[in-house]
């Protein structure tokens, strides 16, 4: 989900270099483990690990390169439906006890709840419009909710999550979709991971993916669909403040991606 790249890329007609800003250690051990469970179990569904220079700095990552191009705009039923069993193979490959000792994916359930709480007192409050007023005071509101701490507590079925949902990151390559980029990777589980797919801003958008044409494709359990719809409201509303920001900065989202946000979470929320 990240906001900005935590890396640089070298991309030969073979192989990927990637090398990690200083002091992204963590990153690149989390690319490189992800890239390590794939490659065992799951080979061909994203990059085959080569070298690792992991107390380097900076670190640095040398990984085949996968065939494809990134998904991009308009994207066909083919490929969603494609993008969905990738999805799903990375969800179903790793045995269970190797999920269960790696270290929490970046911007767990947990970690996002406690960032967006002291974000939204940061932030000044939208006025130029009143939906994105609304959407703004509803999640504020929201975030604070003393039940979300037990979401954030909660124990389910472990998956590898590569914590970032960039359509950009799934490599269609006429056939099946791949997967790259694992710097945020780690334990996670499936209804929040699903949530990061479909809330990213890169698939959110107005008229990119429709939410249904991915989660159709998977049957959560009635606990599971809770925590798919929090899991859903949470990182929705992390990308209306991301937004947010941008605004108040010296670049800023198109208006019409911030009141499509504003409307998304209003729907969520509701």
């Amino acid at each position: 989900m990240s906001l900005a790249s935590t890396h640089d890329v070298q991309i030969h007609p073979r192989i990927v270099v990637k090398t990690y800003r200083p002091g992204s250690h963590d990153a690149a051990e989390r690319e490189w483990r992800a890239l390590t469970l794939l490659a065992e179990y799951a080979p061909g569904l994203g990059p085959s690990p080569i070298t690792a220079e992991l107390a380097t700095e900076p670190a640095r990552v040398t990984m085949t390169r996968l065939a494809g191009s990134p998904l991009t705009p308009p994207v066909t039923t083919a490929q969603v439906e494609a993008m969905a069993d990738a999805i799903k193979a990375m969800q179903r490959a790793i045995p269970r006890d190797l999920l269960a000792a790696l270290p929490p994916r970046a911007g767990s359930p947990a970690e996002m709840l406690t960032d967006l709480r002291l974000a939204f007192p940061m932030l000044a409050r939208p006025t130029a419009d009143r939906m994105i007023e609304n959407a703004f005071d509803e999640a504020s509101a929201w975030i604070r909710h003393p039940a979300l701490d037990a979401f954030a507590a909660e124990q389910h079925e472990p998956v590898l999550g590569t914590g970032d949902g960039n359509l950009a990151n799934y490599l269609w390559n006429g056939r099946t979709v791949g997967i790259v980029d694992f710097e945020h990777s780690g334990r996670s589980d499936q209804p929040y991971e699903l949530a990061e797919s479909v809330e990213h801003i890169s698939l959110a958008a107005p008229g990119i993916i429709d939410a249904a044409q991915i989660l159709d494709r998977f049957d959560p359990s009635p606990a599971q669909a809770a925590r798919l719809r929090d899991s859903r409201r949470l990182l929705a509303t992390f990308w209306l403040l991301a937004i947010l920001r941008r605004a108040s900065g010296e670049t800023s989202a198109p208006p019409e991606i911030l009141k499509h946000q504003a409307t998304r979470v209003l729907t969520l929320l509701s």
